[in-house]
């Protein structure tokens, strides 16, 4: 009986203890996760919090290796660029590398960018930016468009191309339509209505060259605020002192007609900044004569007013007083607003004069870009027609002979254009010209065809 009782005494605590571990266990499971949601409300909160605080969070560099090197590339003149600002969609867009190797972003200012890497600009935005908003934000600058090449010479398509990264000589070449391949059979050979036809397209792109160099030289001489002297080498190369002379006094007259209307323009504007400074300084003398008057008038109405408590004075004085104060306050508020509007007249007139200047500054500065880029096509129409008029002139029927074909690339740099000595497999740069030279070129015209 004492072995039973003990024995189910033994078995009940043994209950008792499973149940309680059992509850131990899942009281810790509960209190493990509830910690585990707590802490996830925490770092979520902490985030969020970092997230407003710090700007935007980092975003990965998810540009191809190509763009990565690009980005080591140094920006030129004429690069196009989309700038992306993280959440600023009015200062993301796209922009162009200006002539004078600058940028210019709302907010930011102006940035000196030829001759830097994409990296570098990132930096120096991401500084201007954090400078003028006192936050951090994302930027990625992406190119566009880069600076046209051009390929020149023994190529059966001369013209201006678009770059693209990594490109070499031979890729140019390929653009270019291949080297050029003359006639080589007799039935093919050029008649004389195609000689007259090179022969005219030459002389048109020769005198359309020449009237665009001089006219540059009348835009930079603008631009510079200096009278159009002398004649530029180019220009004497193409067409003889004697023509160029005549060509740059054609452009000298333009040039001091738009001067002189500029000039009118400006004189007009301040002349009425001159008129509006003369209101100005008369109406405010006016206006301290009334404030005077005013002062006078009430220091005359205080007395009356004394009199009058000692019946000296009637009120229909004091009255009559009044009404002449009142009236020079009035008189004085009309002379306030004429103030007023005479202020903003010449407000008005500085900035016409002052927009009036940059207008015409950058209208030179595109006449300038717009008349660059037309001679550097003008040049490569002048190489084709006296290319296709060489080959034309000296070609010799049935003789296939392979052509010894050189390679140059014209290469701008800080001390001007230099001419570099390439294979196929030089990688070109924004801007070269890509210039294929053949014996063929070299040839004379033979005699009698």
């Amino acid at each position: 009986m004492w072995f039973c009782k003990f024995n189910m005494s033994y078995r009940s605590i043994g209950t008792l203890g499973l149940t309680l571990c059992v509850a131990h266990t899942l009281f810790s499971i509960k209190s493990a996760v509830a910690q585990h949601r707590s802490d996830i409300v925490l770092n979520t909160a902490q985030a969020a919090e970092s997230s407003q605080n710090d700007g935007p969070p980092d975003v990965p560099d998810q540009r191809s290796a190509n763009d990565r090197g690009l980005s080591l590339e140094k920006l030129d003149v004429g690069d196009r660029l989309r700038i992306s600002f993280y959440d600023r969609t009015d200062l993301t867009g796209e922009y162009v590398v200006r002539s004078d190797g600058k940028l210019s972003i709302p907010l930011l200012g102006m940035f000196r960018v030829a001759g830097k890497t994409i990296d570098i600009f990132e930096q120096e935005l991401n500084t201007a930016y954090a400078k003028n908003t006192t936050r951090a934000t994302h930027i990625r600058i992406d190119v566009l468009t880069r600076r046209r090449i051009f390929v020149i010479g023994f190529v059966t398509k001369p013209g201006a191309f678009q770059f693209e990264y990594g490109m070499t000589v031979l890729h140019a070449i390929a653009l270019g339509g291949g080297l050029y391949r003359p006639p080589a059979l007799a039935s093919e050979r050029p008649t004389k209505e195609a000689l007259s036809r090179y022969t005219l397209r030459r002389q048109q792109s020769l005198d359309s060259l020449k009237r665009r160099l001089a006219r540059l030289s009348r835009f930079v001489a603008e631009k510079d605020n200096v009278e159009l002297k002398g004649l530029p080498p180019a220009l004497v190369k193409l067409a003889g002192q004697e023509e160029a002379g005549g060509l740059i006094e054609v452009e000298r007259r333009v040039m001091d007609q738009r001067v002189a209307k500029h000039r009118r323009e400006i004189s007009g504007m301040e002349r009425v900044a001159v008129l509006a400074d003369d209101e100005i300084a008369a109406f405010t003398s006016l206006h301290e004569r009334l404030q005077e008057l005013v002062r006078l008038s009430k220091l005359e109405r205080d007395g009356l007013r004394n009199l009058e408590r000692k019946g000296l004075t009637t009120r229909s004085q004091i009255v009559s007083l009044e009404r002449v104060t009142t009236d020079y306050e009035g008189r004085t508020r009309e002379v306030l607003a004429s103030i007023a509007r005479a202020k903003q007249i010449l407000a008005a007139a500085r900035r016409d004069k002052a927009l009036s200047v940059l207008n015409r500054s950058l209208e030179i500065e595109k006449e300038i870009a717009k008349l660059q880029e037309t001679i550097a096509s003008l040049k490569l129409q002048l190489e084709s027609a006296e290319t296709d008029l060489i080959n034309a002139q000296g070609f010799v029927v049935g003789k296939k002979t392979v052509p010894i074909v050189l390679y140059e690339i014209v290469r701008r740099s800080p001390d001007g254009h230099v001419k570099l000595k390439a294979t196929q497999t030089d990688v070109l740069r924004p801007g070269d010209v890509v210039n294929v030279i053949s014996d063929r070129e070299l040839q004379k015209p033979i005699a009698g065809r």
